[in-house]
C-alpha cells in the first residue's frame, strides 16, 4: 500500500526496483545468448556430420618405438647442473 501510495505520489519507481529490472533484463539476456550459441553449435555439428573422436588409445610400445631416446638425449653429456 505504501509503495503503491509513493509511486502515485512521485510517478517514478524507486531506484531499488529499477535496479531489479534492469538485473533481470541483463540475466534473460544473458540466458537466451548462450542457449542460442549452445543451439548453433548443435545444428552446425549436426550439418558438418560431426563425429565423435575414437576412445582407443594406441598401445605404449608403438609410442616408444617413435622417437628413439639416444635421439632426444643424445646432446647431454656428463653430470652437468642445469642451466638457469
Amino acid at each position: 500500500m505504501i509503495i503503491a501510495l509513493t509511486y502515485a505520489l512521485e510517478k517514478h519507481l524507486p531506484v531499488g526496483f529499477v535496479v531489479l529490472i534492469a538485473l533481470a533484463c541483463a540475466l534473460a539476456l544473458t540466458f537466451f545468448l548462450v542457449v542460442a550459441g549452445i543451439l548453433i553449435e548443435w545444428y552446425r555439428k549436426k550439418r558438418q556430420g560431426y563425429e565423435r573422436p575414437s576412445t582407443t588409445y594406441p598401445t605404449r610400445a608403438a609410442n616408444l618405438a617413435r622417437v628413439p631416446p639416444e635421439h632426444l638425449f643424445g646432446t647431454l653429456s656428463g653430470n652437468r647442473p642445469p642451466a638457469i
